[in-house]
């Protein structure tokens, strides 16, 4: 699956990163790339679902107008990933993340509020 999205207002400290490629890194797994088109700048994004149980957010309706979301199931919650030097170490933002309206090709990060989620969670954490 690979599409394009356009980032109107950038990402926080990647402001000019707007028109992107989203593209899933394999089919069955969690991780996207988020690629700038103009430049060599790409993200790791992850799609919490299956991995983060307890992660549930409300999407604040002012956000989604930006992003022309008007359903919520045309949404895709995907979370800026740190990638470490094991799977141990990768960490995952659940404070920020990027919310795409696939339908429309627009996306943006939003910050929530109210809430108490870490910005550097593990994602695998070991037993």
């Amino acid at each position: 699956m690979e599409f394009r999205v356009v980032l109107p207002n950038g990402l926080p400290g990647l402001e000019s990163m707007v028109e992107c490629t989203l593209s899933k890194v394999d089919e069955e797994g969690p991780f996207y790339i988020l690629r700038e088109n103009k430049r060599d700048i790409s993200i790791v994004l992850t799609d919490p679902r299956g991995l983060i149980e307890d992660y549930h957010i409300e999407l604040p309706k002012k956000e989604l107008e930006d992003i022309e979301l008007d359903v919520e199931d045309d949404a895709i919650v995907l979370l800026v990933t740190i990638i470490g030097d094991t799977p141990n170490d990768f960490k995952v933002n659940l404070m920020a993340p990027v919310i795409i309206n696939h339908q429309k090709g627009l996306g943006k990060q939003i910050v929530l509020a109210d809430v108490d989620y870490p910005t550097r969670y593990p994602l695998f954490q070991t037993t």
